[in-house]
């Protein structure tokens, strides 16, 4: 008699329920959280080797292990080892181009729970020069979309008769010289997209 009287009370099922749901939820949108994360640390180790690469191309009558030494410099000086941990990266030259490699296991500040500690994160970035075209660069601009990613204006002076300025971008407006005050002297200009005079 006694147990028939509790079979049809459900009080209390609401919060088990809740407790069963609860846990999933949190690991979704803790996976959600540490996977932003990864896409970060990718980001910027992409742009550290990108920047790398490019360091180590544009130098001219240097040895390779002179390149080498550079890019890995310039890769480190551009990753934020503090933020995502620490990425050591591997510059290979093979004749005219430079490539460097880097990898690091991103921790999980959620994903834990459910036995994933760490995401693996590697970048792969190469540059190469064409013949004659591997002056030594003074002025670079990484952004690939950027318009205006180095403008010239007003009564400032550029001389930089022994080297290249380039910019990496694909805007039509890639590089930009507003008004007529500015001077601007290089061995070269080069820019994936275009330039103009605003």
């Amino acid at each position: 008699m006694t147990f028939n009287r509790w079979v049809p009370d459900q009080r209390g099922t609401v919060a088990i329920i809740f407790t069963l749901v609860l846990v999933p939820l949190v690991a979704v949108a803790g996976g959600a959280v540490d996977y932003a994360r990864t896409l970060a640390a990718r980001s910027d180790m992409q742009q550290a080797a990108d920047a790398g690469a490019l360091a180590g191309v544009g130098l001219t009558n240097v040895t390779d292990a002179e390149r080498m030494a550079v890019a890995a410099a310039v890769f480190n000086s551009n990753y934020d080892s503090n933020r995502h941990g620490a990425a050591t990266p591997s510059v290979t030259v093979n004749g005219s181009t430079v490539s460097v490699t880097a990898s690091v296991g991103v921790q999980t500040a959620f994903l834990g729970v459910v036995g994933l500690e760490e995401y693996s994160v590697a970048v792969t970035s190469g540059a190469t020069t064409k013949e004659g075209h591997g002056d030594y660069v003074c002025m670079l601009a990484l952004n690939r979309t950027m318009s205006g990613g180095l403008k010239f204006r007003g009564s400032r002076d550029l001389s930089g008769l022994d080297c290249t300025v380039r910019a990496n971008s694909n805007a039509s407006s890639a590089v930009v010289g507003i008004g007529a005050a500015y001077v601007a002297n290089a061995k070269s200009f080069c820019a994936v997209g275009g330039g103009q005079n605003a």
